[in-house]
């Protein structure tokens, strides 16, 4: 026997295997000729506390046979006590096995899409810009290497050539400004914006999920 009352008293049965198994509570002026035996193993329990859980994780601690629980959310908890459904933001139970308790789900579909829509823009836009900026950058890159190469062979040009890349060096040099020039008048890519709606949007996705906790006491087989 685990607890009396004036009333009621709880057991844990042993089944055919020698096994306790849950809890068992019987009415006392149900079982005045009632006998009990002792499983033979100590009575032994830990109490565990579990915080700001989704409610599928909590449901895992409730399979196991629970000699005292308190579930509190800042949202209802709906469940039943026979045929009665009860609603609260806490729920009290006592030598309970397999409780189980639901609770409604705000609708946060256009909060998703949106948060989808917008990391989907973000992305391209940044995307678009780096291209841009890469591809001024590597054509900058490629004109300065051609001009320094052909400064490097100068030295050992024939006359001629001289004379060609001479008027060839300043067309490079004029495209060296152009794109450095390019690049300086590139406006920084501005997503502050966007990033401050999908921060907003994320927190409030975060708010609407449902949180729990649980103190509970497990009895130890």
């Amino acid at each position: 026997m685990l607890n009396q009352t004036e009333t009621k008293f709880v057991t844990s049965p042993i089944a055919p295997d020698g096994e306790t198994k849950g809890f068992k509570e019987f009415e006392v002026k149900d079982c005045k000729f009632l006998a009990f035996k002792h499983t033979g193993k100590p009575f032994k329990f830990k109490q565990v506390q579990v915080f700001d859980v989704a409610p599928d994780s909590l449901k895992v601690w409730l399979k196991l046979p629970l000699l005292k629980m308190q579930i509190q959310s800042a949202t209802d908890l709906n469940y039943f006590e026979g045929a009665v459904m009860r609603t609260g933001k806490s729920i009290e139970k006592e030598f309970i096995q397999g409780f189980d308790f639901f609770v409604e789900k705000k609708d946060n579909s256009a909060k998703k899409q949106e948060i989808e829509i917008l990391e989907t823009q973000i992305a391209s836009q940044r995307s678009e810009y780096n291209n841009e900026v890469g591809r001024i950058s590597r054509e900058l890159r490629s004109v300065e290497d051609e001009l320094r190469i052909g400064n490097n062979n100068y030295a050992r040009m024939s006359d001629y050539q001289k004379g060609v890349w001479q008027r060839e060096s300043k067309n490079l040099e004029s495209q060296i400004k152009t794109l450095e020039h390019e690049l300086d008048r590139k406006p920084s890519l501005n997503l502050e914006d966007d990033l401050m709606r999908l921060e907003g949007l994320k927190r409030a996705l975060i708010s609407d999920e449902i949180r729990v906790s649980e103190d509970f006491m497990i009895w130890e087989w």
